[in-house]
């Protein structure tokens, strides 16, 4: 997978430059060092205009404005490639046209594996890879058709198995980092492959967004939030409970006014029991029950923010 993603990248970065009719100066086999890493001979015979090397964490002979990448000096917009280095080791390999990032932006560790792969256009990130130490990836972005908007799959870094999948809206407002905010559905698995939640954000909040837990591959709990953020996270106006492996309902519970539950309870057969007083099932604070269904939740949401 990791050879398709870099192939992926030398494809859309040289096509790039030949439409915009670039003269190239130099290969990025002429730079001191480039071939202890990982991935030389898939970017080795990449030509470039110039190259500007720099220590890694500062700017060296840089600068932007209005978010446009100058060197220090000169008044065309920079087209080339920039090269970090830390203690001699390549740390970074970034690409740019008329000063804003185009191409290909690869980070490393210093042992000269894959820490991160990325695909510009115009300065937003359009594909991101990145990679644990040990090869395996650690999460990948695709964008969808929509600009800034697209699917982040995360993974389980000894098994190589998917953790999460995620509709998310990029945030590349700061230089070289980026941050994802949920936005849609989110599915979290266990190692296992099985689903362990379903979760539902609007523009990073919970809040009135239906959430499913599951438990064994199937739905457990199903409720509607009441918080914008985990750590006030309650049920409002709908709880559902299942029995376990099961999709007859325990119980169905609404919130007829704030804090104050009534809930209908059903028997593995399906059939009605009796109407209950939902608090001891549904509230949180204090309450046994209700922490297993919360504690659910915080074991899926730690998947996602290990």
């Amino acid at each position: 997978m990791q050879m398709i993603k870099i192939k992926m990248t030398l494809v859309f970065f040289v096509n790039f430059f030949i439409i915009n009719n670039l003269i190239f100066g130099m290969k990025l086999s002429e730079i001191s060092g480039i071939e202890k890493l990982v991935d030389y001979n898939k970017i080795k015979n990449i030509e470039v205009e110039r190259v500007i090397e720099k220590k890694a964490g500062t700017s060296g002979p840089l600068s932007r404005k209005e978010n446009i990448l100058y060197v220090n000096g000169e008044k065309d917009k920079f087209t080339g490639a920039v090269i970090s280095r830390e203690n001699n080791y390549i740390t970074a390999i970034y690409t740019y046209i008329n000063g804003k990032n185009n191409g290909i932006g690869i980070q490393y560790y210093k042992n000269g594996k894959i820490d991160s792969t990325k695909i510009y256009k115009n300065d937003i990130p359009i594909e991101i890879t990145d990679y644990y130490e040990n090869g395996n990836i650690r999460q990948s972005y695709k964008q969808m058709e929509e600009m800034k908007r697209g699917v982040k799959i995360t993974y389980y870094k000894d098994k190589n198995k998917i953790s999460s999948k995620q509709e998310v809206i990029l945030d590349d407002s700061k230089v070289k980092v980026v941050d994802y905010i949920k936005n849609g559905k989110t599915t979290v698995y266990e190692k296992n492959g099985n689903i362990l939640g379903e979760l539902n954000f609007n523009n990073g909040s919970l809040l009135g967004e239906r959430q499913k837990l599951y438990k064994n591959g199937k739905v457990k709990y199903d409720f509607i939030g009441g918080a914008k953020d985990i750590k006030d996270l309650k049920a409002i106006r709908s709880y559902i409970e299942y029995f376990d492996n099961s999709d007859t309902m325990k119980y169905s519970c609404n919130e007829v006014s704030t804090g104050n539950w009534k809930c209908k309870e059903y028997s593995k057969d399906g059939s009605f029991k009796q109407e209950v007083d939902g608090r001891k099932y549904v509230s949180v604070n204090n309450n046994h029950h209700g922490n297993i269904w919360i504690n659910m939740f915080l074991g899926a949401w730690n998947i996602l923010n290990p």
